[in-house]
């Protein structure tokens, strides 16, 4: 319902502005301020991204607001782009039910011997302040991909002049935005990389070069049959070998992929001894969907022995 409220509200809104088409140059945006924090900057694969969203009112003055403003699971008022640059959206609860088809249009009312259309609004008093937090963004948002994401608050409003509230009488509409921020997430697809420290001489290796072995554990629901193996890579390069293994500790197949150690050292670009580098993993599915996750390996001088890892 309130979806399509508020699009009889625009509706509305476009006609004042044809009417009056330097109406929105004099408004001036409130001073409510976005604060959107992530508990970390780096998330390794499995662990919750944990995020505070806080609103506050700085404006000397109460405002007031579209009804529902100072309520808001603003954390579910994210714009993430994921390292495909795609845009992700907050998925609703199963119990969401925000809007009907049979929305009524915004009501006329009387105020001042003349009608208005009015709409529900509430006070915002100065000094406001409402902070909204969540453990776990990966309940809300479907994030697969391994590597950087951004991440920005931008919540729609409409501040209005009095009571009642007139749509065709407003000090501002428009959207109220924060800063935007950045973390790595290693991605929703569980990889183990053997080894985890790569010996930098491996750059210039030309006979016989070893081995990085990537076992890729199937998600949720997914079967090992479920990839495409000839598509699955190291930061780019392709595997030598993809086979399906069975684990008798877990009781199902995962996938183990083997790489060319000097191409996949080389795929880091310019690196120094002793920095730990992020390793990105990913493929697709037969369904088409894409899958990724990734690990961090360490450069050392010299690595005696490639330790595998046994499940």
């Amino acid at each position: 319902m309130r979806n399509t409220l508020i699009f009889h509200i625009f509706i509305l809104v476009l006609s004042t502005v044809i009417i009056h088409p330097i109406g929105l140059v004099w408004a001036k945006a409130p001073s409510i301020h976005i604060d959107l924090s992530f508990n970390n900057r780096f998330y390794e694969y499995g662990q919750p991204i944990g995020v505070t969203v806080t609103l506050t009112n700085e404006s000397e003055e109460d405002l007031l607001i579209s009804k529902g403003f100072g309520s808001m699971a603003y954390y579910m008022h994210m714009r993430l782009i994921d390292p495909a640059n795609q845009l992700l959206l907050a998925r609703q609860p199963d119990a969401y039910h925000d809007e009907f088809p049979d929305a009524p249009p915004v009501p006329f009312v009387m105020h001042k011997e003349r009608f208005i259309r009015a709409v529900s609004c509430e006070v915002l008093p100065k000094n406001w302040r409402q902070r909204s937090q969540t453990s776990d963004i990966l309940d809300f948002y479907d994030m697969k991909l391994p590597g950087y994401y951004s991440a920005q608050v931008q919540i729609s409003a409409m501040v209005f002049k009095g009571d009642p509230c007139d749509v065709q009488d407003f000090n501002w509409l428009g959207i109220l935005k924060s800063e935007t921020r950045y973390f790595y997430y290693e991605g929703a697809t569980e990889v183990y990389i053997s080894p985890g420290q790569w010996d930098k001489r491996w750059q210039n290796q030309k006979d016989r070069p070893p081995k990085v072995e990537v076992e890729i554990w199937p998600e949720e629901g997914k079967t090992a049959g479920d990839y495409q193996l000839e598509s699955i890579k190291l930061n780019n390069v392709e595997a030598e070998k993809v086979l399906k293994v069975y684990s008798s500790k877990r009781e199902k197949e995962y996938l183990q992929a083997l790489f060319n150690a000097t191409e996949a050292i080389r795929s880091l670009g310019d690196i120094e001894v002793s920095k730990t580098y992020s390793v990105r993993v990913s493929g697709k599915m037969t369904s088409g969907e894409y899958f990724g996750g990734s690990r961090q390996i360490t450069i050392m001088p010299y690595v005696k022995n490639l330790k595998v890892i046994n499940n």
